[in-house]
């Protein structure tokens, strides 16, 4: 609601919504939390992650091993938020970057490798 206030030029603040999937399809980058799920989602979108309010633990964990590999940026005020956006906006090679790290990161056929390395008695 806060957000709404402020009317920001180029922004659009939702309420809860339904549709994540449509939303993270037309994005290039996504403000969260760094939440196992989430992060998933992200990896599996391409989104270049801009981390919010990770809670000490499993969060701080995955906010802490994607900036190491180059993939997000930890935003502590809406000033970050807007700064990282900007910097984005302004040097597309940044966020080309990002998307390309997370395209040499990602896993997308990790549960069916867990599962033939199982079944063939390798773990």
């Amino acid at each position: 609601e806060n957000l709404k206030i402020k009317n920001y030029p180029g922004v659009k603040v939702f309420a809860f919504v339904d549709n994540v999937q449509e939303l993270m399809a037309v994005s290039s980058a996504i403000v969260t939390k760094p939440g196992g799920l989430s992060s998933s989602e992200l990896l599996a979108m391409d989104l270049a992650p801009i981390f919010i309010a990770a809670i000490p633990g499993q969060e701080t964990t995955n906010m802490y091993a994607l900036e190491s590999l180059g993939v997000g940026v930890s935003a502590r005020s809406a000033e970050d938020i807007r700064n990282i956006v900007l910097d984005y906006i302004n040097h597309p090679e940044k966020l080309s970057t990002v998307r390309e790290r997370i395209k040499q990161i990602r896993k997308p056929h990790a549960a069916g490798e867990l599962c033939d390395a199982v079944c063939q008695n390798r773990l």
